[in-house]
C-alpha cells in the first residue's frame, strides 16, 4: 500500500495551494492524499476539487457527516478512516521541502530492517519561515532550544512533547498501539509518539529540516524562540500555565504515566537542560 498522507482543512483556501503544490512536487510519488474539510465556508474545496481533477487518482477528499471536530479530531478521523502501510500527517498551510517523504522513509524502513514488527514513528526538524514563506530559522529545533534526543524517552515526551505532527512518518503497527484514545487528549501527534514509546517501538528524530513551518499568527501551533522575553511572557501568563499544567497532571496520572510529583521533576529537570 503507498503512504497514506493525511490532511486537515478549514478555511485554507489562501495557503492550501502551496502545500499541496509541495507535495506534487515531492521526488517520492508513491502515496494518496486523503483530506477530512471541517466545514469550510471559503474555497478550499474547490481547490481540492481542482487538485484531484488535475491529479487522477491521488487525492480524496473524505467524506464526513460531522463537521466542528477541530484539528486534532480531523487528524483522527482520517487514522481511523484510511488503511496503509505508512501514514503521515500534513497541515495546510505549510510547504513540504522536495525529498521530505523520500527521507522520512528511508529512515524509516531502515529501522524496519533491524526491529521489524514494531511500532515506528520518525520526525524531524523544521525550517520557520513567515507569512510569506521567507526563511527566518533554518532549525526550529535550536530556536526553541527543544532537544528530541532527550525527549524521546517516555517521562520526559510525556511531560514535553518534541514530535510535530506534520514531521511525522509512521507505520501501521504505530497506528494500532495509538487506536485507544481517551476524549482530553492533548494533541494528535503527541499521543502517536507516545504510544510507540509507551509499547517499547522506536521514535527516531532526523536532525534536518524537512518542511517550511509557517508561522503566520493565525497557527493552531505555533512556536516561540526561547529567550528571556519567553520566560518573561511565561510569568505573565502564570495563572493560565498552571491551569494547563494541572490539566497535564491529572490526564497523564489517570493513566497511570506519571504521578505529580514525578511530572513537575521532569519538568523542572528538562527546563534546566534546555537553558
Amino acid at each position: 500500500m503507498p503512504i497514506a498522507i493525511l490532511l486537515a482543512t478549514y478555511n485554507s483556501g489562501r495557503r492550501l495551494r502551496y502545500q499541496l503544490d509541495s507535495l506534487f512536487l515531492q521526488n517520492y510519488k508513491d502515496w494518496i492524499l486523503y483530506v477530512h474539510d471541517d466545514g469550510s465556508l471559503d474555497d478550499t474545496l474547490d481547490i481540492l476539487a481542482e487538485y484531484a481533477n488535475r491529479y487522477k487518482g491521488k487525492l480524496y477528499v473524505m467524506k464526513d457527516k460531522e463537521k466542528g471536530r477541530g484539528a486534532k479530531n480531523s487528524f483522527f478521523w482520517l487514522l481511523d478512516n484510511v488503511v496503509a502501510d505508512y501514514y503521515m500527517f500534513c497541515d495546510h498551510d505549510d510547504i513540504w521541502l522536495p525529498n521530505k517523504i523520500k527521507l522520512s522513509l528511508n529512515a524509516l524502513q531502515d529501522i524496519e530492517k533491524e526491529r521489524n514488527n514494531l511500532p515506528i514513528c520518525v520526525f524531524s526538524d523544521l525550517a520557520l519561515v513567515d507569512g510569506d514563506y521567507n526563511v527566518y530559522n533554518a532549525s526550529m529545533w535550536k530556536s526553541a532550544r527543544i532537544k528530541p534526543d532527550i525527549l524521546i524517552r517516555r517521562k520526559f515526551l510525556a511531560v514535553f512533547n518534541c514530535v510535530t505532527g506534520c514531521t511525522m512518518l509512521f507505520n501501521k503497527a504505530a497506528k494500532d498501539v495509538a487506536s485507544v484514545r481517551y476524549d482530553d487528549i492533548p494533541m494528535h501527534d503527541w499521543w502517536v509518539a507516545y504510544c510507540v514509546v509507551k509499547n517499547n517501538g522506536v521514535l527516531f528524530p532526523i536532525h534536518k529540516a524537512t518542511i517550511l513551518y509557517c508561522q503566520h499568527g493565525n497557527n493552531v501551533v505555533g512556536v516561540r524562540k526561547i529567550g528571556w522575553l519567553y520566560y518573561k511572557e511565561k510569568l505573565f501568563h502564570i495563572r493560565h500555565i498552571y491551569r494547563r499544567n494541572i490539566e497535564s497532571v491529572n490526564f497523564l496520572s489517570r493513566i497511570g504515566e506519571l504521578s505529580p510529583f514525578d511530572y513537575w521533576l521532569k519538568k523542572i529537570t528538562y527546563c534546566m537542560r534546555r537553558i
